[in-house]
C-alpha cells in the first residue's frame, strides 16, 4: 500500500431497529452498507478489506429480579476486496475477494449489590481465516506478507471476569 493523495470516497448507510418487549427483554437488528473507494484517472477502485455489507443482531434478557442477564450477539460480515496477487507465483495467489463469515457470541452475568461476575463464549461457530499470512512458509521470502488478513484469526474463545462498582 502506498499513500494516496487523490480523491477518496466513503459512503455509508446504517439501518437499525430495537424492540423492547419488556424491561427484561429486548432485541436489536442492524444493517450497515459501506462503499469505500478511490478515484484514479477517473476510474473507481474499491479499497481492500472493507466489507460492503454487514448485519448484526443482539438480544438481551434479564430475569425479573435483575440478578441474571443473558446476552446473545450475531454478526454477519460480507466479502471484502483483497489486493491482487495475480502476478504472484501460483502458490501465493489468493482470490480477489474474501468469503463472507458469521460470528455468534454469548455472555451470562450474575449480579450482586456491588459485584458482577460474567462469562461467555466468543466466536461460537469457531470460524477462522485459514493462512492469514501470505507466504507463511517462507518468512524471509519475497512474498511473505501479513497484510492479507481479512477475518478472525482466533477461534472459539471462553472468558470470565469480575466487575466491582465503587459508589
Amino acid at each position: 500500500m502506498d499513500n494516496f493523495f487523490g480523491q477518496s470516497v466513503s459512503k455509508s448507510f446504517q439501518l437499525e431497529n430495537k424492540w423492547v418487549f419488556s424491561p427484561q427483554f429486548d432485541a436489536k437488528v442492524a444493517y450497515n452498507y459501506l462503499e469505500v473507494y478511490r478515484v484514479v484517472e477517473g476510474v473507481k477502485q474499491a479499497l481492500p478489506f472493507v466489507p460492503t455489507h454487514k448485519w448484526s443482531a443482539n438480544t438481551s434478557y434479564s430475569v425479573p429480579n435483575d440478578v441474571w442477564q443473558f446476552d446473545l450477539t450475531y454478526r454477519w460480515i460480507g466479502s471484502k476486496k483483497i489486493p491482487s496477487t495475480v502476478n504472484y507465483p501460483i502458490q501465493y495467489q489468493v482470490p480477489d475477494v474474501s468469503e463472507p463469515y458469521q460470528q455468534l457470541d454469548f455472555q451470562i452475568t450474575r449480579r450482586w449489590k456491588d459485584v458482577q461476575i460474567y462469562g461467555g463464549i466468543e466466536n461460537i461457530f469457531d470460524f477462522r481465516q485459514e493462512f492469514p499470512i501470505l507466504g507463511y512458509d517462507q518468512p524471509f521470502g519475497q512474498y511473505f506478507d501479513p497484510a492479507f488478513n481479512w477475518g478472525p484469526t482466533k477461534g472459539r474463545e471462553f472468558y470470565m471476569g469480575v466487575r466491582y462498582s465503587v459508589n
